[in-house]
């Protein structure tokens, strides 16, 4: 009923409810799907991260953008939120980082056809009372999660370019953008 409405307020809206990977393809994959049923595009959350918030290999997003077209061949697929920590304690760095951009944009490439926009999140590192305000809210006391949300800017919180923009610029440019 929402989608309907919204779509008469607005004929060229696309709906879609923003959901983590991991929901839609693991965790709440069946309650996902009957959501994305009445959706126009699918809208998708990654950060590639264990449940101790440590990276994964900077290559499984290439699995994950795989799997988000083949389940959902029908619908464009939208990476509202596409991001990798540098900070040790995740058992990442700047390089891992950068790796991450590179992976995402070779995989990008292969799913053109229906992964239709990628937001990479954020551009700089968040300062530390942001951090732990974020820390409070989510109730969260663990080094490994304060460094994954502090890390994930592709320029530290001075704005120096971390490797990652600077992979992001060349990635870009490489496609004509």
């Amino acid at each position: 009923d929402t989608s309907n409405f919204a779509r008469k307020i607005d004929p060229g809206l696309k709906v879609g409810c923003k959901i983590m990977a991991k929901g839609l393809l693991k965790n709440a994959s069946n309650y996902s799907k009957q959501l994305n049923r009445s959706s126009d595009v699918v809208m998708v959350t990654h950060y590639p991260l264990t449940e101790q918030f440590r990276v994964e290999h900077p290559d499984t997003v290439d699995r994950t953008m795989q799997d988000m077209v083949h389940l959902y061949p029908e619908k464009p697929v939208y990476f509202m939120e596409l991001g990798y920590p540098s900070g040790k304690p995740t058992g990442s760095s700047e390089g891992k980082q950068a790796e991450f951009i590179r992976a995402a944009f070779k995989s990008w490439d292969k799913e053109k056809d229906h992964i239709k926009f990628i937001c990479f999140v954020w551009l700089y590192d968040r300062p530390d009372r942001e951090i732990k305000a974020y820390r409070k809210y989510y109730k969260m006391n663990s080094a490994n999660f304060e460094s994954f949300l502090g890390s994930l800017g592709l320029c530290d919180a001075r704005g120096r370019e971390k490797p990652s923009f600077k992979a992001l610029k060349e990635e870009s440019k490489n496609r004509g953008w």
